[in-house]
């Protein structure tokens, strides 16, 4: 009769029997043959899974939101304490726990920033400035979040609702975002000359110029 498939533990542990056991059981013509290999699968099977996860776990693999299996999502992100909506992809999910869009960073214009990337696309470009005067009128109480236009989701206030969705809203605090489109133009103005541009620590303050 055929060999069933057992798990590596249950392996593991048949092999450890005295040989003469194992010859006999393979021996066996009863039902459906390798009784006693069948009977520790039982345990050894169920075992390994358990085992499988644990090993999974001391490398590092499900507490890293990029290769956790989608079901342990929920769980890291309850850690850090994002809140996704039921319909939010996989990707979304693992992005926002890794962004730490929330939780201890609840409030802070990195979590902001982060919880508005979600919904945005191309190079996700976020600008947020608390009590921005040109944006807001100077009101101490509304915090301006600025994005590339073409960047942008229809309706805009999906930035918004990606903040307050995350958790990443400080209390008593209102959202004002806005757009802005980078043109050269307004590059020429800010930075006239090619050692101008050269002397920027990244190419994304030219992608942001024209931001207000």
């Amino acid at each position: 009769m055929p060999r069933p498939t057992v798990s590596v533990t249950t392996e593991r542990w048949y092999g450890r029997l005295p040989e003469f056991y194992r010859d006999a059981d393979a021996q066996e013509q009863s039902g459906d043959g390798y009784p006693l290999l069948r009977y520790l699968s039982l345990l050894g099977d169920q075992a390994g899974e358990v085992e499988t996860v644990l090993d999974r776990a001391a490398a590092g693999e499900l507490s890293d939101p990029q290769r956790a299996d989608p079901a342990w999502l929920p769980w890291l992100g309850q850690l850090v304490g994002v809140r996704m909506p039921p319909a939010t992809t996989v990707q979304a999910w693992r992005d926002a726990i890794e962004d730490g869009a929330s939780g201890w960073r609840s409030g802070t214009r990195e979590a902001i920033a982060a919880a508005a990337r979600t919904v945005l696309t191309g190079t996700r470009y976020v600008d947020v400035r608390p009590h921005e005067g040109k944006t807001t009128g100077g009101n101490p109480w509304v915090i301006a979040i600025v994005v590339r236009a073409d960047e942008a989701p229809a309706p805009l206030s999906k930035v918004a609702d990606a903040v307050v969705s995350a958790g990443a809203k400080p209390a008593g605090f209102a959202l004002a975002v806005t757009t802005f489109v980078p043109t050269w133009d307004a590059v020429d103005t800010a930075y006239p000359t090619w050692q101008a541009i050269d002397a920027l620590a990244t190419w994304a303050q030219v992608d942001s110029t024209g931001a207000s």
